[in-house]
C-alpha cells in the first residue's frame, strides 16, 4: 500500500535541465569540470545546479583526495583487533584514527578483525615508524599489516555524490 506523503515534505520535480546535470554528472564520477564541458556549460552554471540539488537534500560534495599525487607513494593496509570493544576503546581508536593524517580510510570489519585501515606513506621509514605507532596504542590488541600496490583503477576527483 502506498502512503501518500504531506504536501509540505514533498519535492517539487527537477526542472529539465537539472535532470540532464544528474544523469551526467552520476556517470562515472565525473569532476565538475567534466560535466560542464559534456553539458556545453560554464563551471559556474554547474556550479549552481549542483548547489540546487544539494539545499534540496538530493546531493552532497566528497572530498577526495589521491594519496599518489600529494608524493606519497607506499600503500599500507592494516588489519587492526583491538584489545577489547568497550566504546571507550572503539571511540578512542576510531577518534584517533580520523585525527591521524596518514590513515584516509578506516572500515569497521566483522570478524577476526575489528578494522581495516588505509592508509600512505612518503617512504618505508614514515610507513615504519606509522605501523610501531599503531602497535603500541593502548586499545591495538593485533595489527597484520601488507603493502598494497593499486594495479589499475581510480579514484574520483572531486566529484558530487547523489543520494537515491
Amino acid at each position: 500500500m502506498l502512503q501518500r506523503m504531506p504536501a509540505r515534505m514533498r519535492t517539487p520535480p527537477l526542472r529539465p535541465k537539472t535532470q540532464r546535470l544528474v544523469a551526467c554528472a552520476a556517470m562515472r564520477g565525473q569532476s565538475t569540470e567534466a560535466v560542464a564541458a559534456r553539458l556545453g556549460w560554464s563551471v559556474r552554471a554547474v556550479g549552481q545546479q549542483l548547489s540546487e540539488l544539494r539545499a534540496r537534500g538530493l546531493a552532497r560534495w566528497a572530498h577526495v583526495v589521491c594519496p599518489e599525487r600529494l608524493g606519497n607513494s607506499i600503500c599500507l593496509l592494516s588489519y587492526v583487533s583491538l584489545r577489547s570493544v568497550e566504546p571507550a576503546d572503539t571511540d578512542a581508536f576510531e577518534d584517533w584514527c580520523r585525527e591521524d593524517t596518514f590513515v584516509t580510510q578506516a572500515v569497521l570489519l566483522a570478524g577476526r578483525w575489528d578494522y581495516a585501515l588505509w592508509s600512505w606513506h612518503r617512504d618505508t621509514r614514515s610507513a615504519s615508524n606509522w605501523l610501531r605507532l599503531v602497535e603500541s596504542r593502548a586499545e591495538v590488541g593485533r595489527c597484520d599489516t601488507r603493502v598494497v600496490r593499486v594495479l589499475f583503477g581510480h579514484v574520483l576527483d572531486g566529484a558530487p555524490v547523489f543520494h537515491r
